[in-house]
């Protein structure tokens, strides 16, 4: 009896350890989240790309500590081509892309439903409502960014007709404007947290769930449009919003 007695208390000991240090391994495991940037890298465009991406690795850098670890991968955008398609797909799939980043109105168009079918989140900086589902297509309504992104390509497209060194440096100045008060940096935080709440259920990215999470951080925003009524997942960022409130912003 005295033999089983100790069975019985080194089996509960051995057992309760084995909790502790897999709850302990766990704790110091980080989640991996792959986040793809298909926006212009190349030619006249590729400042969109880069300041994508150089936001993104601000937003990380301000992070005191995270449950989650970041990657970045970069594709080249080039809708135009046949087979855009296939090697968004691959992309995708080759480095296990969780969230795409995309900017302006026909690439959102292009990848929105690749973010369905891959069950993915999808962000698009721009500034019209109609991908937008609030499932796995987000708007991150900027009309600022898109006017400050168009003004950095006009200032390009003189600078190389004229090789004027005043456009250049005017052009240069925009792009570190356009870096230091991006929505990306907001909306990588944003992200974030939703990620950080969803992991308090889920041990695992879950795409429903940071997407809900997403929703009800923004105030779960709707808006109205004469074409498909009432639209949820467009996210209105602060700095959006801070733009337009400071008159820099031209609406029609």
């Amino acid at each position: 009896m005295q033999s089983l007695l100790s069975r019985t208390y080194y089996f509960f000991i051995g057992f309760t350890l084995s909790l502790i240090t897999a709850g302990s391994s766990y704790a110091g495991t980080k989640l991996d989240v792959n986040i793809g940037i298909y926006a212009p890298f190349s030619k006249q465009n590729a400042f969109i790309g880069r300041t994508i991406l150089g936001s993104l690795e601000i937003a990380r850098e301000q992070l005191k500590s995270s449950s989650v670890h970041y990657s970045f991968y970069t594709l080249d955008q080039n809708i135009a081509d046949k087979n855009a398609t296939r090697t968004l797909q691959k992309f995708i799939k080759a480095h296990q892309i969780k969230v795409l980043v995309t900017e302006g109105v026909e690439p959102g168009r292009f990848v929105a439903p690749m973010a369905k079918k891959n069950n993915l989140i999808h962000f698009n900086l721009a500034t019209n409502p109609e991908l937008a589902d609030g499932k796995n297509n987000f708007l991150a309504w900027s009309p600022g960014f898109e006017q400050d992104v168009k003004k950095i390509f006009d200032l390009k497209t003189k600078q190389d007709v004229a090789l004027d060194t005043n456009t250049l440096i005017v052009m240069q100045q925009n792009i570190k404007n356009l870096l230091a008060d991006s929505p990306v940096t907001e909306l990588f935080h944003l992200l974030n947290q939703s990620i950080s709440l969803s992991l308090k259920t889920k041990s695992h990215f879950s795409t429903s769930q940071i997407a809900e999470k997403i929703r009800v951080l923004t105030g779960e925003a709707k808006v109205k449009t004469a074409m498909s009524g009432e639209k949820q997942g467009v996210l209105h960022l602060k700095t959006g919003m801070r733009k337009l409130n400071s008159g820099t912003v031209l609406t029609a």
